[in-house]
């Protein structure tokens, strides 16, 4: 059973996200601007469901990590350099 205080907790982000739903789903403006909280949510299901999300968190840490590899190799080859003269 879930204690008092846990509920309590969750209080200002469940209002919060009410709020955002109410506000941005009911709003005449484009969903590109601020989509509504339930339209994240299928959107992010059906990615996890097809695969896309898998395949896109992948290239993302592979750029990242090629991002991360040739900047320490930059910085570390800078460093020698500038520490030799």
């Amino acid at each position: 059973m879930i204690k008092h205080h846990k509920m309590k907790a969750l209080l200002l982000p469940a209002s919060l996200l009410i709020l955002w739903q109410a506000l941005v789903g009911n709003a005449p403006s484009s969903p590109d601007t601020l989509a509504p909280p339930l339209a994240i949510l299928r959107a992010m299901s059906v990615s996890v469901a097809d695969g896309s999300l898998l395949v896109a968190t992948a290239q993302t840490l592979v750029a990242s990590g090629a991002g991360l590899f040739l900047g320490s190799a930059i910085g570390i080859a800078l460093g020698v350099l500038f520490g030799l003269l």
